[in-house]
């Protein structure tokens, strides 16, 4: 194991102090602003107030607040709930399928311009050619940015509504879909946009990255996850909620609010970094295709990124499900 793998949780600071509310089935996460930098009472009323004020306005109907400040657990609060209770922390799972990517890539097991006709090749040879040849070339990278041109959410997802609904009646008495067969029928959808076209959201990009993790590592993707991310993280009571099984990769993984701040640290690209120069730079690029142009937001390894007012780098994700 790298041995600037940090092994102990909140140790090495942030970039800045972050924000994270898991609220109703949503989660949110922000960089908080410079002046509230002293801490002190008035500064943990202030985040206090944030959470409260989040679940009172209708916006969740419970939520908790992490705060850490200079490497530290400085705030911890829950509104209408216990802020060490586990969540399913929907689409901010993603960040955990691009943080066993970034290990991949570190461990030189991975590359970003790997094209899935490599990765994928034995699920491709097993199942025969995608629909759309052009999914063969989309790469490591475009797939973690959500540049390889898969289709978004209900505009044809092929991880949504009638595209799965099938796939899901057929393994409704296991309630989990074995992740090739997942695989498979992504690989029969067309993609919507050319490979590196442009920015476009779409679950299917991470489910492929799942498996890929899978492929490379050799290991269950819960297993390499735990063992390679979340624990020497500090985390090791995140786990996959049975109910989202087959959605892992993009939506399933269960942690309270002190454990996502202390995994989301491992975002920090600053020297000493725990990953290589090829994900350092990835976790630095203010270069488009651009989730949003004018401010320079890319999404790089799950998280969406952006250039703070003061050279810091602001990261966050959004995620929600019924429930």
């Amino acid at each position: 194991m790298d041995s600037r793998w940090p092994t102990t949780p909140l140790r090495r600071p942030l970039s800045r102090r972050r924000l994270l509310a898991l609220a109703g089935g949503s989660a949110m996460a922000a960089a908080l602003p410079r002046p509230l930098a002293a801490g002190g009472s008035d500064a943990r009323t202030l985040f206090v107030k944030v959470i409260e004020d989040f679940v009172a306005k209708g916006f969740g109907a419970r939520g908790a607040i992490a705060v850490s400040r200079h490497g530290r657990l400085a705030v911890v609060h829950g509104a209408a709930m216990a802020p060490g209770e586990r969540q399913v922390l929907a689409s901010c799972s993603k960040a955990v399928t691009g943080l066993a990517i970034a290990r991949l890539i570190t461990q030189g097991r991975l590359r970003l311009d790997a094209p899935l006709s490599e990765v994928l090749a034995d699920v491709i040879a097993a199942n025969g050619p995608p629909a759309d040849p052009r999914l063969l070339a989309v790469t490591v990278d475009q797939l973690h940015r959500h540049t390889g041109g898969l289709a978004t959410n209900d505009r044809g997802d092929p991880t949504n509504g009638a595209q799965i609904r099938d796939l899901v009646a057929r393994y409704v008495v296991e309630r989990n879909i074995p992740r090739r067969a997942l695989v498979a029928h992504l690989l029969r959808f067309p993609l919507a946009r050319s490979p590196g076209e442009s920015y476009l959201y779409s679950n299917a990009d991470y489910l492929l990255l799942a498996q890929i993790v899978e492929e490379v590592s050799g290991q269950p993707y819960e297993v390499f996850c735990k063992t390679e991310v979340l624990t020497p993280a500090g985390v090791p009571g995140a786990a996959v909620d049975p109910n989202w099984a087959w959605r892992d990769g993009v939506g399933g993984w269960r942690m309270n609010t002190p454990e996502y701040l202390a995994f989301a640290r491992l975002f920090d690209s600053r020297p000493p970094t725990v990953f290589g120069p090829a994900v350092t730079a990835a976790l630095r690029a203010t270069g488009g295709p651009y989730v949003d142009a004018p401010r320079k937001t890319v999404y790089a390894f799950g998280m969406n990124q952006r250039p703070g007012q003061k050279g810091e780098t602001v990261r966050w994700h959004n995620g929600n499900h019924p429930g």
